[in-house]
């Protein structure tokens, strides 16, 4: 008993693993995902299908369905290339010729868009309706439908580059885009870039500072940024304009006496002094 179940296991294993290997079991489903499953799908059948259906006959007015060329490519490839790792192609997707209009309400070709031929490679080809109901009854999903009355014109015959205006759409499952997302890294980042370029506008916007002639003579020089001197210089610099060592990183003041002092300053200095004397002796 135990001998068969392992045999009819064994047996089970091995129609899985055939199974997976057999290019009529894999397919993609309307949501663009490879599955292996029990749906059967013939390539030769259907290119015997689409064959019958097609009508080749160029007649000017004549109305054809557009259909997008990567996809034809690829499932000519499913239906002639024997092997195994070739599966069919899914639904027929038709939004890579589209895009939204400015008001988001519906589609419209892309811009300069080329319909291939026979010797030249394209985004889109034209097929009858016949042909283009076989494949959405082949591949439930696929759309939009894109149709057109054709006229050949002379001038795009060989770029391709025929007028798109008058393709009509079929709008039914048209969805917007989503907005995009919003990036919090990069909002903070332009915030502080601002507030930087703001801080650096006031400090631009700040006069300078006079050395040699406070009172703001035209011919004196400007005094250098204390970050761009050596510490005597610093000293030096502010010694002669503000009459001390004025510190501007510790806040520090302390009086000095310059040799050009008037007699009145080192007179008030000088009572000053005694003054700080009596009370420390107090």
């Amino acid at each position: 008993m135990g001998k068969q179940q392992s045999k009819d296991k064994k047996k089970k294993e091995e129609e899985e693993e055939e199974k997976e290997y057999d290019k009529k079991m894999i397919y993609i489903d309307e949501f663009g995902n490879f599955v292996v499953g029990d749906k059967q799908f013939d390539p030769d059948e259907e290119a015997i299908r689409v064959m019958n259906t097609d009508d080749p006959v160029e007649e000017d007015g004549k109305e054809w369905y557009i259909i997008n060329t990567s996809w034809m490519n690829a499932w000519l490839m499913y239906c002639h290339l024997n092997k195994n790792v070739n599966p069919n192609p899914g639904p027929c997707r038709n939004e890579c010729l589209l895009e939204s209009n400015q008001e988001l309400t519906g589609w419209i070709p892309k811009s300069e868009l080329v319909m291939a031929r026979k010797d030249k490679e394209g985004d889109y080809r034209r097929i009858s309706k016949a042909t283009w109901e076989v494949f959405c009854e082949l591949y439930p999903g696929s759309g939009p439908a894109i149709r057109v009355k054709f006229y050949e014109n002379e001038e795009h015959k060989y770029d391709g580059l025929y007028d798109t205006s008058d393709w009509i759409i079929d709008q039914t499952n048209y969805k917007p885009p989503p907005a995009p997302p919003v990036k919090k890294l990069e909002s903070r980042i332009n915030a502080q870039i601002s507030k930087d370029i703001q801080n650096s506008n006031e400090i631009k916007s700040k006069p300078s500072i006079d050395v040699s002639d406070p009172m703001g003579s035209s011919n004196s020089g400007r005094m250098d940024s204390p970050n761009n001197l050596s510490d005597e210089q610093s000293r030096t610099s502010f010694k002669q304009f503000f009459g001390t060592t004025a510190n501007p990183i510790l806040g520090s003041n302390v009086a000095y006496s310059p040799t050009n002092r008037s007699s009145e300053s080192k007179e008030k200095e000088n009572l000053m002094s005694e003054t700080e004397r009596a009370l420390l002796e107090d």
